[in-house]
């Protein structure tokens, strides 16, 4: 019974590593570009409104040239800082996720929206710019 239960978990864990895998492939074979080093510099160099849909739900964000940025969500929100460095997104909020930095791959898939992935290849929100 233990070794059936082993072998779920670790088959689980297979499944669930190469959707998030072929997530990020999928998109990519729908033609989405990954954002370079310059072309994130370019877009977070002017204050930015926008909105995020992820797997909990939607929330509203403001992105400061100045590194700042805040975050909006039916019942909350924060603030932290963030910052790009080798074509990543890294961000730091002041309570959520405990106040651990966090980076991000940015994909571009149409003029305003773009997909975010955490770098183990999952999923993790759409935002638009307003």
């Amino acid at each position: 019974m233990k070794k059936t239960m082993s072998l779920l978990i670790v088959l689980m864990f297979a499944i669930t590593f190469i959707s998030c895998v072929l997530s990020e492939r999928k998109i990519q074979d729908q033609g989405a570009k990954l954002l370079t080093q310059q072309e994130l510099v370019e877009i977070f160099s002017n204050e930015l409104s926008v909105s995020f849909n992820t797997k909990s739900g939607t929330a509203d964000g403001i992105y400061s040239p100045d590194g700042t940025q805040k975050i909006m969500w039916s019942g909350g929100g924060d603030e932290g800082s963030y910052k790009i460095n080798n074509g990543l997104f890294c961000s730091k909020w002041d309570n959520t996720r405990g106040g651990k930095e966090e980076c991000y791959k940015i994909y571009q898939t149409t003029d305003n929206k773009y997909i975010w992935f955490k770098l183990n290849g999952s999923y993790d929100s759409e935002m638009v710019i307003k």
